[in-house]
């Protein structure tokens, strides 16, 4: 039935020893046979109580397990094997009997209306979660489901939804009880599951024919919830009476201890407190006592001659703090010159705010921002593994390494890769870092970025959303990296948000982290770089509620505010020699100048011919690796740099695919996207070697 679905220690007083035959002296003689015969009351408490612990919690786990978890677990197979009773009288009685599961007709929409019906039915008189009818294709690790149903109404529609009928889902692995049922055993197991509707208990029956051949799978699953809130009552229905008995025999040895410990202790404590106030003319601590408050007053003795030498070490250790302290400050005075608290720089071509927050005086997180040229501006933010002064100093090496190397001309993924290979071979310490680079081209608003290990990007745009970039790895770790570059479009009034996982990863009261959910709901209508960063800032704050922060925090934000000026063309050829003309005014070179008119000309056919455009916007800007164009039309979805169809016959090039692979094969940094409602296409045209 297989179907490919493709988816102890010594004392502090010393004993004297008898040498050459000498006799001890009387005084230390029976002072050590004293001691000899010294009980210890606590151990007595520990053993005495320990052994109860032991035998009453034996015995309480042993009857909460067969009474509780025997009983719920009897009663949820019986409950789950009779739902599948049901099921398979159902599918062996013939179709003209009114069975719904017999015959191909119960594809049909109506009949899949009438069983899913039956299925919630069954699940609210049942108390079930959830029931489903499905097939395994064990060989891709599919499930193939054909109904299911919730006893929740909203819960119902959800899954009726999401699996419903023909729904593939992968399971990796395979549940051993799902397995067994597949190959016919009817010998189920309960599976505990936990996903995304929730934690439940779950049995699985064949359901079989009249050949006693499986057909279907029937999934029968119950709330975990309510079987824990089953077995917590039967432990606590036995446990209470023990618990009692436990109470008694506490209240006995404090008695006990009372008498032999507590007491003595009090006479120690009121002559230590003496022994503060008056350290240099108190005596000597003296108890009648066999137990181990004996040794203490002992050891008290002792402490008497030990807390000058103690006061004097504290005095040093202060002076050394106090040095330490004053070296931290001046760390943090450096760190913060290098990396200032918060930057806020505005121009009529873009906004960045960015702010950084160490969790102790100096940390190592950082971030940068500078333009590079005048239309470059350079982002960076990064994290560097453990706190203090030494992540400090590797972040300083790594943050002028980048910068350096930026100012240089190269792309973030160049940058990343020279300095991880110069950082690999200088790192003693092992220290790593995730550094996240990016460019933006301001006359055009292409935004150039390259990931080491970081976390991901939040583009602001018309809906906040994570951007999708390659994770890469952190710098520091191995020599040849392979980090990736990637690009996007931003428009005038989107922005990009970059930050560390101190915000993400914040931890509340509660133990539970920050998220990138809450992140995207405080970016919810932010419109600028500083709204954007306090909002955030502000976020995580409210979140930890008062707890102590663990991490350092750094945010930084950018927003396009101007980029080029864009010409409209109407979606005719007529308008080919503004474009031309807007190209002569860029350079002279004429061979660059006929090759970049030569993809233009080529774009602008095929968005005039094909696009069913009512509106074309052109702007070309002349950038330090050649002419970027950006052609933006209204026309149909239509993305030219996928792959072409080589199997289609020559005359059918006609249709602009000679045209898009010339563009291709000429044009350099080809980048589009499809937003609100308009096709985006982003070139570099780069001059020849020749050139």
């Amino acid at each position: 039935m297989k179907r490919n679905l493709s988816r102890t220690d010594t004392p502090d007083h010393m004993t004297e020893t008898q040498q050459n035959g000498e006799r001890l002296p009387k005084t230390v003689k029976g002072g050590r046979n004293k001691r000899k015969k010294r009980g210890s009351v606590l151990r007595l408490f520990v053993l005495v109580f320990l052994l109860v612990v032991i035998i009453t919690g034996a015995v309480s786990a042993a009857i909460s397990y067969q009474s509780a978890m025997k009983s719920v677990t009897s009663s949820s197979s019986d409950i789950a094997y009779s739902v599948s009773v049901i099921l398979s009288e159902l599918y062996s009685t013939p179709q003209s009997s009114g069975g719904l599961l017999q015959g191909s007709s119960f594809r049909q929409d109506e009949r899949i209306r009438q069983i899913g019906e039956l299925l919630h039915y069954l699940c609210k008189d049942m108390e079930l979660e959830y029931l489903y009818v499905f097939d395994l294709d064990e060989e891709g690790s599919n499930y193939l489901y054909y109904f299911i149903a919730a006893a929740d109404d909203a819960a119902d529609a959800k899954v009726q939804q999401e699996r419903g009928f023909g729904t593939i889902v992968h399971v990796d692995p395979i549940p051993d009880s799902v397995r067994e049922a597949y190959h016919g055993s009817t010998d189920v197991k309960m599976e505990h599951l936990d996903n995304q509707y929730g934690e439940t208990y779950s049995w699985t029956y064949p359901l079989k024919d009249d050949a006693d051949t499986v057909q279907y799978l029937v999934g029968v699953e119950f709330d975990a919830g309510d079987i824990r809130q089953d077995v917590w009552r039967g432990t606590w229905q036995t446990s209470v009476p023990i618990l009692a008995v436990l109470l008694v025999v506490m209240l006995i040895m404090m008695l006990i201890i009372r008498r032999k410990v507590l007491n003595p202790l009090q006479k120690v404590s009121v002559r230590m407190n003496h022994f503060i106030d008056d350290n240099e003319h108190n005596e000597p601590l003296t108890l009648k006592v066999n137990n181990e408050v004996g040794e203490i007053a002992d050891a008290f003795n002792k402490m008497r001659t030990d807390i000058n030498s103690y006061l004097s070490e504290i005095n040093t250790l202060t002076t050394e703090r106090v040095q330490q302290q004053t070296q931290m400050d001046i760390a943090r005075r450096i760190q913060g010159g290098i990396v200032p608290e918060k930057t806020d720089q505005s121009t009529d071509r873009y906004q960045v705010c960015a702010v950084e927050q160490p969790c102790k005086e100096v940390g190592g997180d950082f971030y940068d921002c500078f333009l590079r040229g005048e239309d470059e501006l350079c982002l960076v933010v990064g994290d560097v593994s453990g706190k203090g002064v030494t992540a400090a100093l590797f972040m300083v090496m790594t943050k002028t390494a980048i910068r350096e190397k930026l100012m240089s001309g190269l792309s973030p993924a160049e940058v990343l890769n020279t300095v991880n290979d110069e950082i690999c071979q200088a790192n003693p310490e092992g220290l790593f870092a995730t550094v996240f680079v990016a460019v933006l081209y301001l006359k055009t608003g292409r935004l150039s970025f390259a990931n080491a290990g970081h976390t991901p990007p939040v583009f602001l745009r018309e809906k906040v959303g994570m951007g999708t970039v390659d994770a890469g790895i952190a710098i520091g770790l191995f020599e040849e990296a392979g980090i990736q570059e990637d690009g996007t479009l931003l428009s005038p009034g989107e922005g990009l948000l970059l930050y560390t996982d101190g915000v993400t990863e914040a931890v509340d009261p509660q133990n539970h982290f920050f998220g990138e959910q809450r992140l995207l709901q405080a970016l919810e209508g932010v419109s600028d770089a500083s709204q954007a960063t306090q909002a955030v800032q502000t976020a995580v704050g409210r979140f930890y509620n008062g707890r102590e922060t663990f991490d350092d925090l750094t945010i930084l934000s950018v927003f396009c505010r101007e980029t080029a000026v864009t010409r409209t063309l109407r979606p005719s050829l007529e308008e080919l020699p503004v474009i031309k003309e807007c190209l002569m005014a860029l350079t002279e070179d004429s061979g660059l100048l006929k090759r970049t008119m030569l993809v233009c000309d080529e774009v602008f056919t095929n968005i005039v011919s094909y696009a069913e455009a009512t509106a074309v916007s052109f702007t070309c800007e002349w950038e330090e690796d050649g002419i970027t164009l950006l052609f933006s039309d209204n026309g149909k979805p239509f993305d030219p740099l996928q792959e072409p169809d080589t199997d289609k016959d020559f005359d059918d090039w006609d249709t602009g695919g000679m045209g898009l692979l010339l563009v291709k094969q000429t044009a350099s940094h080809l980048f589009y996207q499809r937003r609100s409602g308009e096709n985006r296409l982003l070139l570099t045209v780069r001059p020849t070697k020749e050139g």
